[in-house]
């Protein structure tokens, strides 16, 4: 009996002791756990903090996704309020159609300027006039885009920012059969893929 009852309190003694493992065990879960969670909030609100950021950030320079979507708007503009109108607007900083490096151009088909957004002292110049800029290709390329409902054109022009020839996208859409608008933007090295629209 007597041996009986020490061999049962080293069996006690033996489950306590594991018990006390258990729970540290549990405890340092625990500890775990809630680190983890503090780790995933800290984290989740560096992302959100990273995100905010990125969202602030503005390119210096214009994609095509936004020149398209300026020559949309101007379109619907001057059908809405006429050339002339319309023109003033897109010649004025403040106007809404100067951004960056995206603007109008309207042409027609002996290539002078009609509208000019980044240098309205342009107006009354041809694209002949534009360094680095084939004209005859341009008005070529510009009308066939018009006349099949509007669309890109690439060719290469003198980079005001850097004063080098650099390849340029512009979408272009008709204003009647002689006359065309238009904004473009410079392709980045490599280059980038259009939907042709």
């Amino acid at each position: 009996l007597s041996q009986a009852s020490a061999e049962q309190s080293a069996s006690l003694s033996e489950i306590a002791v594991a018990v006390k493992e258990l729970d540290a065990i549990t405890q340092r879960n625990a500890a775990m756990v809630e680190q983890s969670q503090q780790s995933s909030r800290g984290l989740r609100d560096r992302a959100a903090r990273l995100s905010d950021a990125v969202a602030a950030i503005r390119l210096r320079r214009g994609t095509a996704d936004e020149a398209y979507a300026l020559v949309q708007r101007a379109h619907a503009l001057v059908a809405q309020v006429g050339l002339g109108v319309a023109a003033q607007v897109f010649h004025d900083p403040q106007g809404g159609y100067r951004d960056r490096d995206l603007y109008i151009f309207v042409f027609d088909r002996q290539g002078v300027y009609k509208v000019f957004g980044s240098t309205p002292a342009s107006v009354g110049k041809t694209v002949f006039d534009i360094p680095g800029l084939d004209g005859r290709y341009v008005i070529e390329a510009g009308f066939a885009a018009a006349e099949a409902g509007g669309g890109w054109i690439d060719y290469e022009v003198l980079n005001p920012t850097n004063g080098i020839v650099d390849a340029k996208t512009s979408f272009i859409l008709p204003l009647g059969a002689d006359i065309l608008i238009g904004c473009g933007v410079f392709q980045p090295k490599g280059g980038f893929k259009l939907a042709r629209g």
